[in-house]
């Protein structure tokens, strides 16, 4: 699966390229393959499905090391076809800092999630606590795990979805200082009979800087989700519908068989007739498949899952002044230091700018990588500096 970033959309020519090369780099130019596009999440995401057996050799083809082929060819791609340039194999270590990554995404991480909504309450209990269960306790309230991760502890979201270091919240949660006030961890004991439902809980989405943007964003969560529904509904529906048609054209089809076969025709117009009846039988099916296509279409088609960008779009062209709002905030903020660097009249100029508002990094073939907090990626090659994102 070929996946891109939210709101980024290839034309049909860069999909077919980027299918094409990714198969010969791994040895599948020749091989069979089914590929497809889909756009039922926030990611439009491409499916290839490819036949490992050689067409003509019949050899099982299984590429060794084919993650960091793929990885590379990635990263070749989207300099190609100018498409956001990801991080490669290797370099998802210098996003280690829950602060970093907070400052990259313009999602509420549940880091930023945690400073803002939970912080106090849970350094508070860290330094209180006489025991692992009232510590349990205050986490569950914030609808968050504490748990043992390696040599340290995490703190996660109640269904595991996603977790963060524990002492970048707060030192006072780190494995060293909590083991040595409480002792050996404990598990939490959970009540069955009574389970504590969390007073306030993570959910994953946009940074909203108010009410009204709380508000929407909620309101494209029910659309979205009720897009599903609808289309789950409706797939459940249809599988019961063809099943039942399946029954009533096999007994059919029995039916008719038999009084063919004990009919009085001759040998010859018995043949004839048992090859009209599958006929009959072959189109009564087609007919069906493509009545259930048809149906099928209409629905996703009427009940499609939006992207957050794609539903701003929709809210602010019907008049939506705070959809509007939040659009243009994501439109500047992804243009706003690419726009700074391309029209600078000279290299010092532009020097200037990426030194005073981005932070280095060195990688190793020389390159200086420098991100800056609304997002933005620029890499300097010594002989040209590359603006990534």
């Amino acid at each position: 699966m070929i996946s891109f970033p939210e709101g980024e959309f290839p034309n049909r020519e860069q999909l077919e390229d980027i299918e094409d090369q990714m198969c010969k780099a791994l040895g599948f130019g020749e091989h069979q393959r089914i590929s497809a596009v889909h756009q039922d999440t926030d990611n439009l995401h491409l499916h290839l499905a490819i036949n490992k057996v050689h067409p003509k050799t019949f050899n099982v083809h299984d590429p060794p090391w084919g993650y960091y082929t793929r990885d590379r060819l990635c990263r070749e791609l989207e300099q190609k076809h100018g498409l956001t340039v990801d991080n490669g194999v290797g370099q998802g270590k210098r996003f280690g800092k829950e602060q970093e990554m907070n400052a990259h995404s313009d999602k509420q991480t549940l880091w930023q999630w945690i400073q803002d909504n939970a912080k106090d309450s849970l350094t508070q209990a860290a330094q209180t606590a006489e025991r692992w269960q009232t510590l349990h306790e205050q986490f569950a309230a914030h609808g968050l795990v504490i748990k043992p991760k390696g040599a340290g502890l995490v703190i996660g979201t109640l269904d595991g979805s996603v977790h963060i270091k524990a002492s970048s919240v707060d030192k006072s949660l780190s494995f060293k200082r909590l083991s040595e006030r409480l002792g050996e961890y404990q598990a939490p004991a959970h009540d069955k009979q009574s389970p504590q439902q969390p007073k306030v809980q993570y959910q994953a989405g946009p940074r909203m800087p108010d009410e009204a943007a709380r508000n929407l964003y909620a309101e494209f969560q029910a659309q979205k989700q009720h897009a599903w529904e609808q289309r789950n509904t409706f797939k459940t529906q249809q599988q019961a519908e063809k099943e039942a048609f399946n029954q009533q054209l096999r007994a059919w089809h029995q039916t008719e068989r038999q009084k063919i076969k004990t009919s009085s025709l001759p040998g010859a117009a018995k043949r004839q007739a048992y090859q009209q009846l599958a006929q009959e039988r072959q189109l009564l099916w087609d007919t069906q498949r493509q009545k259930e296509t048809e149906q099928r279409k209409a629905v996703f088609e009427t009940n499609v899952p939006l992207t957050w960008e794609q539903f701003l779009v929709q809210t602010a062209e019907r008049g939506n002044s705070k959809a509007l709002e939040l659009l243009r905030n994501r439109k500047q903020k992804q243009a706003r230091m690419a726009k700074a660097l391309v029209t600078a009249e000279n290299l010092d100029v532009a020097r200037h700018i990426v030194y005073e508002h981005l932070k280095p990094i060195a990688k190793r073939n020389g390159d200086l990588l420098y991100r800056v907090q609304d997002g933005g990626s620029v890499t300097d090659e010594r002989t040209r500096v590359r603006v990534d994102e």
